[in-house]
């Protein structure tokens, strides 16, 4: 059982009625810790789903419950809770605390006021039906979630059990298996776990899958995946030509891959920042920075619809949910974007010198900006910038020579070079330490 302080004292020296959260495991016919009995016996209100009530009525039988209710809407459930004088305890299912909704309440309340009781999940449950360590598998919730958001996971060799709801059940797993290339693959699909009508259903993936009628609400899906490749690759370098563009394959407006490799590394985006990704293009940094830092919020400016429609294909091809598109013209279309702690300006359309003033206004201290720079204009007008900014300042000069061994010869192709500069923000610690290098380091050409 996971356990904190069970009382908080507000300003006022009142105290805060706890808020006991019993996961309730997946058996029909389970029973409670003595300590989630407990719970239920000093408790003034109940809440949980029907189904979890008629559990719980079940397996106390001839005794007195404390008032229940079906529980509301999410928004609504603190105003529920509020309105209790006593302790709430709160049903789920599973382990509230593994994509459950102790991480709901964790975010509204304070900790000392949160009491959990973990129990068996459907996720554990799927695991030991079919023989899978756990540690060995990776977990995706789908419920709620767009179905392209699967996309990034789908690689050879991966194991992945998956929370799904009607728009990510089996026929369409076995759709983004196929698309991704991984016909090889096999899903179980395992149905009301615990309870008397259990089922597991094993279904090879191939075009003409048989995927059977309706399936159960309470599942979980389990995608073992084979194949000769996947939708993305193991290791950071998306190849140029995976990426749709308003070019040829390879071609167009795209950072290319040597160059987009170093912007990433560059900037190195933490989990929670929020990335402008200003003039982007067809999208290929963005959805590079968003597939390998799935924690951060990417937007990508860009003013072209043929490019804009060029970065929704990317996004829905490698699955980058948390990448959000923003069409317009900057500096114009940044106005309104949350604040970020990256930036990367990768077209100006000749206002260079305003989208440095207004993208370092917005940056936090210690926040990186990083831009490209292929005319000689913009290179001189970003050696001028750092002069002039209260950070730190470093370029470095990408110059691409790509060959191919064809009948017995090397077929080079050489690529117009490319200098990046990075700056970030001073801050006082930053600045008194040494750390970072001073805008008089610049070289005037590297």
């Amino acid at each position: 059982m996971h356990c904190c302080a069970s009382t908080r004292t507000s300003g006022t020296d009142a105290v805060a009625a706890r808020i006991q959260i019993i996961g309730l495991g997946v058996e029909a016919e389970g029973r409670l810790t003595a300590a989630a009995e407990a719970a239920l016996a000093e408790a003034e209100l109940v809440i949980g789903a029907r189904r979890q009530l008629d559990w719980l009525q079940n397996l106390v039988e001839g005794e007195i419950l404390p008032r229940c209710e079906v529980l509301p809407k999410l928004d609504d459930l603190p105003a529920r809770i509020d309105a209790c004088a006593g302790e709430v305890v709160v049903l789920a299912s599973g382990d509230p605390l593994y994509f459950g909704i102790g991480r709901w309440f964790g975010e509204r309340y304070p900790r000392e006021r949160l009491v959990f009781h973990s129990a068996v999940s459907s996720i554990q449950a799927a695991c030991a039906r079919l023989g899978f360590a756990l540690q060995d598998c990776g977990v995706l919730s789908l419920h709620g979630r767009p179905l392209e958001g699967l996309r990034r996971h789908l690689q050879p060799g991966r194991r992945l059990i998956l929370l799904t709801d009607r728009d990510s059940g089996p026929r369409a797993l076995v759709d983004e298996c196929l698309r991704a290339g991984l016909a090889s693959s096999t899903l179980w699909v395992c149905e009301n776990l615990g309870y008397p009508d259990e089922r597991i259903h094993r279904i090879e993936v191939t075009e003409n899958a048989e995927i059977g009628g309706d399936f159960a609400d309470l599942q979980v899906s389990v995608l073992e995946l084979r194949g000769e490749r996947g939708t993305v690759p193991f290791f950071p370098g998306i190849d140029d030509e995976s990426f749709a563009t308003d070019g040829g394959p390879g071609q167009g407006m795209i950072s290319k891959r040597e160059v987009r490799l170093q912007i990433v590394a560059l900037l190195q985006a933490a989990p929670g920042d929020t990335v402008w990704d200003v003039g982007a293009g067809c999208g290929s940094v963005a959805v590079e920075l968003a597939l390998w830092q799935p924690d951060a919020r990417v937007m990508a400016v860009e003013q072209y619809g043929k490019r804009l429609a060029c970065i929704e294909t990317n996004r829905d091809r490698f699955g980058v949910t948390n990448l959000e598109i923003v069409p317009g013209r900057a500096p114009e279309a940044l106005a309104d974007l949350r604040d970020p702690q990256r930036v990367f300006i990768g077209g100006s359309d000749g206002a260079i010198d305003v989208l440095l003033e207004r993208c370092w206004s917005r940056l936090p201290a210690g926040g990186i900006l990083a831009a490209s720079a292929v005319t000689d204009r913009t290179r001189d007008r970003l050696q001028t910038f750092a002069k002039t900014c209260a950070g730190s300042a470093q370029s470095t000069r990408v110059a691409i020579n790509r060959g191919i061994y064809e009948n017995g010869a090397w077929h080079h192709t050489e690529k117009h070079p490319v200098t990046l500069f990075r700056f970030q923000k001073f801050n006082d610690l930053s600045r008194a330490s040494g750390h970072l290098d001073t805008p008089g380091d610049l070289p005037d050409d590297n």
